[in-house]
């Protein structure tokens, strides 16, 4: 049994416990301190939890950032540091429907709310059967506050950095959402070995041999065989949004490929280019 205990001093005498003042107690004799500090309030019984990571990454008030995306991937780059997942949450907008206040969360923010299925529908007669899954979300208050100020750049203005829950151990980090992606070149090896039978497992399999083991994948069997999911589809139904998704990729991977794309005013693609660097070598001999 590990027992903890504290001791404080009082300046008087008190004749009721409910006129003590609310304190708490830190973790710092556990064995987690290189990971987190942990706090348990002793009115709730409850217990908090601040990731220790590097004052460089950390959000503090009064950052200023030049977009909200680079305000989200620093967010994500401090999360994976500290062994948490973050996603965006709440927006708001003034009169004029721009965007002057967003929110980035823990991903276990909030509780599960399960929705009802509508099961006597005329198109589908059979019963839907739904898979208990369990929820990952435990109510966590960790959150950050961005505003946008005149200048067109947003500010922290609020961060809560405490959460309600443990951190991933950074051997498990690679399995975060955050630490996860699907990039070009790892696009081009499940494509030409799909071409060829070979399965996303397979794939998988291989990459990880190759790569020297499964955290240095950067990816899961899930992530491989849900591409190879969304590369099907796409052969089926000539997706025009992946076609352009995956040539973006392609062009922040080799700074000699360009592309460009025109949608319509129905938001359909009308136009495509791309060429590689030997395209334009080629293009540039002619003239």
């Amino acid at each position: 049994m590990d027992i903890r205990s504290k001791a404080r001093t009082l300046s008087g005498s008190l004749d009721d416990p409910q006129k003590l003042l609310k304190w708490n107690y830190d973790g710092s004799s556990t064995d987690n301190i290189s990971k987190w500090e942990e706090r348990v309030c002793i009115n709730s019984g409850r217990k908090f939890f601040k990731p220790k990571v590097s004052g460089s990454i950390t959000p503090a008030v009064g950052m200023l950032f030049k977009s909200f995306d680079e305000a989200f991937a620093f967010y994500q780059r401090y999360a994976l540091a500290a062994g948490f997942s973050a996603r965006k949450n709440t927006s708001w907008k003034n009169v004029c429907g721009l965007v002057k206040i967003r929110y980035i969360v823990c991903s276990k923010e909030g509780f599960h709310v399960s929705k009802e299925i509508d099961s006597g529908s005329v198109e589908n007669s059979k019963t839907i059967v739904r898979r208990n899954r369990g929820s990952k979300r435990v109510g966590c208050n960790a959150h950050v506050k961005l505003i946008l100020e005149n200048n067109n750049m947003f500010k922290i203005y609020y961060f809560e950095e405490e959460h309600n829950h443990i951190f991933v151990e950074d051997e498990d980090i690679h399995f975060l959402p955050a630490a996860r992606s699907i990039d070009y070149v790892k696009e081009s090896f499940i494509s030409g070995l799909s071409a060829i039978n070979i399965g996303p497992v397979k794939t998988f399999n291989i990459m990880k041999t190759m790569y020297g083991g499964f955290g240095e994948v950067g990816a899961s069997k899930v992530d491989c065989k849900n591409y190879r999911r969304d590369l099907n589809l796409y052969i089926g139904e000539y997706d025009a949004e992946m076609v352009v998704r995956r040539l973006i990729r392609k062009k922040e991977c080799c700074p000699g490929f360009t592309c460009d794309y025109v949608i319509g005013e129905d938001r359909r693609l009308k136009g495509l280019f791309r060429a590689d660097e030997q395209s334009k070598k080629k293009l540039y001999s002619v003239w």
